[in-house]
Formats: structure tokens, C-alpha cells, sequence
């Protein structure tokens, strides 16, 4: 036994099946979360329960019984890019892509990266479009170095139709970069399983069966690290076998700050981009989240856990906002509101080299709100839209082209 500093941790996570809920045995494919210093708040809950058993005492009370074991856990983990790779990842090989396939559902993962042929700014045209698809990303490095990971809509044959062009026509083979994409599905299938370990050797947990039971965060400070804070309920813990604290490896982890492109466009028409500069840039989620699928049986309850065999989606609409503070030029986006107009939104964060960016779309959102606001001293209009889901990518006919929101992160 020894007295340890607690800010010294490692968080392990994995990917549990419906079919292996709650199973207190880890399952494979561990990563290391790389969650900021000082972030993660943990909760190891057993709650007594009182029978309330009449007593002929004034202060006597009856013995209580020790309820289901649950947990919870929040962290904030930065939002970083993926680096440069030939093949973007597939979402095991980061924490940060577990968490997030687990939460959303889907991911579209380990598209290698091909060559530009020509084509237009809108529609380049590459070598092989093995790996794209409709409602992923295509990343491109102009010729001062700067990475623009856009949207596709379309693919027909070899050409990448985007929702917003480039702003020129990549060159003849010009690399042409792929992306790993994470987008809602109506019923997500797997859980989360975490591996909590403190620097001394007593100090190790099991969660297993874990879900968000809260929305996402996102914050992005301009000109700092952006993060993404999550808020995770687990059906059953369970104490480890005294060990070493094991020294984390981070996969898949290029660190950027808030700078970038906030690409805006009528929704289903053109493809001409406008870039907004945006003094403050905010995503409020309002999930996913999941409730339980209560149960007297199953894995977690026959152990002391949760009395729940699984964790279901629930539904809350809108499931994201968006909103910018922009300067008040001009009365557009009050005319915009007012004709309930909609927008295809791409907020890319890293622009310094390829793999280092990521993209989060809206790809259909509707202003709802256009307010005055004091900005720094400056007269600014803050800008809210909501989101729905794509019925424009590609006539929407799988889950990742409905998908109200998309993360991209390019190779």
C-alpha cells in the first residue's frame, strides 16, 4: 500500500456487443482515452436500500440492503485529429473513436487513400473510389499545405460530387485523402466497457454496460484545444486483481487548436461555399442518449448490476443546434429566418496538414433564432440553427446519408 497522486490514471476503453452486455470478463479491442488531466469524475455506486420496516424506537432504524452496483463516469477528452496516415483508422484503434462509434452508432472507417485525376472544384474526379461513399469526406492539401476535408454528396463512377467545392480544382494526382466518419443510427448495438486504473496497484476497475446517459459537450475556443465531454452511465463494476498502473498508448492522436474553415451553403442547391468569420462557434447536442431496457434477468442483474439486459437510443429533437456570432453587416439572417430557409453547415477544425482536421456537418439545418449581440464591444448578431435529418446525400437511402450529424476525421 502506498499513498499515490490522484491525478496520475489511465482510462482503457472497449467495445462490448448487446449480446456480451454487462459481461465482466473485458472484452478485446482496448484502447487508451486520452481524457484531459484532472477531467474524469467517477462514481462506483451501490445505493443501501431501506425496507422501512416499522421500529419501536425513536431512533432505531431498519438494516438496509445493499442495491445494484452501477457506475458513472465523465471526461473530457480532447477533440484531435487522426495525423496522417495512408488508410483513416478504424474506429478501435483510438479511444476517442470507440467512445464515439458506441454513442452514434455508425462509423464508416479505413478508407485508404487514393489519387485526384482532375475534375472541377466540385466534382475532381480520382483514381480509385474504393472506400467513398455518400455522406463521408474526401480530404485535399492545396498548394500552400492547407488541408480541406469537404463532404461528398455523390459519387458517380469515379467522380466525388461535394456538397461544398473546394475552393480550386485539385491538380492531377494531387493525393486525394479518405476519412473515418461517425454518423446516428437508429439503434445503436453495442455498449462500453472501461478499464479505470490509479497509480496504486489496488486502485483498478472494471465498468461494463455503459451508455451515454447525457449529450455529448463540445466546446471550441478559438485558438485553443477544442474538446468533447462525455457523460457515461455502466450497468455493473467490479474490483481488478492488484496491479502495476500500465503506461498508456495513444493511438491515433494529432493534437490541433480551434482555427479553421465554417463553411456554409443553401441546403440542396449550388455548391458554392461561403466562409463565415465567426467570433464564437457553438454545437449543442441534445443526444444521443439512452435510457435502459429494464430486465429482472440477464447478465448485470444476476451479478448485483443494473436490472437491464441493454441500453436503447431514446429520441430528443432537435438533436443538435448550431450557433455563430458573426458581425451584424447586414439583415440576411433575419430574412433567412423569417423564410424558414435551410443551410448545409460544415465546421472544419485544422486546416496545418494532412490528418490534422476535423469536420463536423449538419447537413440540413434551418434557422430558428437571429439575436443582436454584444461581441468584444463589437455589434454582432448571433446566428442559431436546428438540425433534421439529409434528405439530399445521395437521396438519403442509408443510415450515414440521414444522419442529422456527421464527424469526419481525415487521414
Amino acid at each position: 500500500m502506498s499513498i499515490e497522486v490522484f491525478a496520475l490514471q489511465r482510462i482503457a476503453v472497449y467495445t462490448e456487443a448487446n449480446s456480451a452486455f454487462a459481461d465482466r470478463s473485458l472484452p478485446g479491442d482496448a484502447a487508451d482515452l486520452p481524457f484531459q488531466e484532472g477531467s474524469a469524475q467517477l462514481a462506483l455506486n451501490r445505493d443501501p436500500l431501506n425496507p422501512q420496516v416499522v421500529q419501536q424506537y425513536m431512533d432505531a432504524r431498519s438494516p438496509v440492503v445493499l442495491g445494484p452496483r452501477m457506475a458513472t463516469l465523465t471526461v473530457t477528452v480532447p477533440l484531435a485529429a487522426v495525423g496522417s496516415q495512408s488508410t483513416s483508422p478504424a474506429f478501435t484503434d483510438w479511444g476517442l473513436g470507440i467512445l464515439l462509434k458506441s454513442a452514434f452508432g455508425g462509423a464508416d472507417d479505413s478508407n485508404a487513400n487514393t489519387t485526384f485525376t482532375g475534375g472541377t472544384a466540385a466534382a475532381p474526379t480520382i483514381t480509385s473510389a474504393t472506400g467513398f461513399s455518400s455522406g463521408g469526406a474526401i480530404g485535399w492539401v492545396d498548394g500552400s499545405g492547407v488541408y480541406h476535408l469537404h463532404e461528398i454528396d455523390n459519387i458517380s463512377t469515379l467522380t466525388v460530387n461535394l456538397h461544398q467545392a473546394y475552393p480550386s480544382a485539385p491538380s492531377n494526382t494531387n493525393p486525394a485523402r479518405g476519412a473515418t466518419t461517425f454518423y446516428l443510427t437508429e439503434d445503436p448495438d453495442t455498449s462500453i466497457a472501461c478499464l479505470v486504473e490509479g497509480k496504486e496497484s489496488d486502485n483498478r476497475f472494471a465498468l461494463v454496460g455503459g451508455q451515454l446517459t447525457a449529450a455529448p459537450t463540445f466546446a471550441f475556443p478559438l485558438g485553443e484545444i477544442p474538446t468533447v465531454t462525455f457523460t457515461l452511465t455502466f450497468a455493473d463494476w467490479v474490483e481488478l486483481s492488484p496491479a502495476a498502473i500500465t503506461a498508456a498508448t495513444y493511438g491515433e492522436t494529432e493534437h490541433i487548436y480551434t482555427e479553421g474553415f465554417l463553411r456554409i451553403k443553401a441546403y440542396d442547391t449550388g455548391t458554392a461555399r461561403t466562409l463565415y468569420d465567426a467570433a464564437q462557434i457553438d454545437f449543442e447536442l441534445s443526444g444521443p442518449i439512452f435510457v435502459p431496457v429494464r430486465s429482472p434477468s440477464g447478465t448485470a442483474p444476476q451479478a448485483g448490476g443494473m436490472t437491464a439486459y441493454r441500453w436503447r437510443r431514446n429520441r430528443v429533437v432537435p438533436i443538435a443546434r448550431m450557433s455563430m456570432n458573426i458581425p451584424h453587416e447586414n439583415n440576411d439572417w433575419f430574412d433567412n429566418r423569417d423564410a424558414l430557409n435551410d443551410y448545409h453547415i460544415e465546421w472544419q477544425i485544422g486546416t496545418s496538414g494532412a490528418g490534422k482536421a476535423v469536420t463536423i456537418s449538419l447537413p440540413r439545418a434551418e434557422v430558428v433564432n437571429v439575436q443582436p449581440v454584444n461581441q468584444d464591444g463589437l455589434a454582432y448578431q448571433r446566428v442559431t440553427f436546428e438540425a433534421t435529418i439529409d434528405g439530399a446525400t445521395d437521396d438519403a437511402s442509408t443510415e450515414i446519408m440521414r444522419s442529422a450529424i456527421r464527424l469526419h476525421f481525415g487521414a
